[in-house]
C-alpha cells in the first residue's frame, strides 16, 4: 500500500488515507484496551475457580469423615439415644455408651453447622463467577462492530491504493 502513494502529498487522497489509517490505528488502540481488560478479568475468574475447587474438595474431605449426611440425620440419632436413656431398660454401661455417644454427636452437630456457612461460602464464590455474567459477553456487540468498521478501513485504504497505483500507471503509459 505505502508504494502507491501520489507525488502530490496535499491531494484529497493522500488525506482521506491519512484519516483512514488514524482511524485504523484508533481502532486497534481500542481493540487493545478492550483484549487486556478481558485478559485481567479471566485472570480474575481463574483465581475465584481455583479457589472455589479448592473448598469443594475440602468440604468434601470434611463430609467424608461424618458418618451422617445432614444435621436432621443426627438429631434423629440424638433423639433415639436420649429416648433409650430417658425409659431407663439400658444397663449401667450401655447408658454411659449411650450418653458418650450424644456428646460425640453433638460436636459433630457443631462441626455441620461450619460444613454450611463453608457451603455459603461456595455458594458465593459460584454466584461471583456464574450469576454476575462476567466477561466479554457484554461487549460483544461492541467488539464486533468494532472489528467490522476496521474490516472496512482496511479496505477502503486497499481501494484507495490500488487507485493511487491505476493513476499512477495511466499518468505514466500516456506520459510515454
Amino acid at each position: 500500500m505505502d508504494n502507491a502513494k501520489p507525488s502530490n502529498q496535499d491531494s484529497p487522497i493522500v488525506k482521506k488515507q491519512q484519516e483512514l489509517r488514524a482511524e485504523l490505528s484508533a481502532i486497534r488502540q481500542k481493540q487493545s484496551g478492550f483484549k487486556s481488560s478481558r485478559s485481567s478479568i479471566q485472570e480474575k475468574l481463574n483465581a475465584l475457580d481455583a479457589n472455589l475447587k479448592a473448598r469443594i474438595t475440602e468440604q468434601n474431605n470434611s463430609r467424608g469423615r461424618l458418618s451422617f449426611k445432614s444435621v436432621d440425620e443426627i438429631d434423629k440419632e440424638i433423639a433415639r439415644l436420649e429416648k433409650q436413656v430417658d425409659s431407663g431398660t439400658l444397663r449401667l454401661v450401655d447408658e454411659r455408651k449411650a450418653l458418650t455417644e450424644v456428646s460425640n454427636l453433638r460436636k459433630q452437630r457443631k462441626s455441620f453447622a461450619g460444613l454450611d456457612e463453608a457451603q455459603k461460602g461456595i455458594n458465593d464464590i459460584k454466584a461471583q463467577i456464574y450469576d454476575k455474567g462476567q466477561g466479554t459477553a457484554t461487549d460483544a456487540k461492541e467488539l464486533g462492530a468494532m472489528a467490522h468498521t476496521r474490516g472496512m478501513v482496511i479496505s477502503m485504504l486497499q481501494v484507495e491504493a490500488i487507485r493511487t497505483a491505476q493513476d499512477y500507471v495511466h499518468v505514466e503509459f500516456y506520459i510515454l
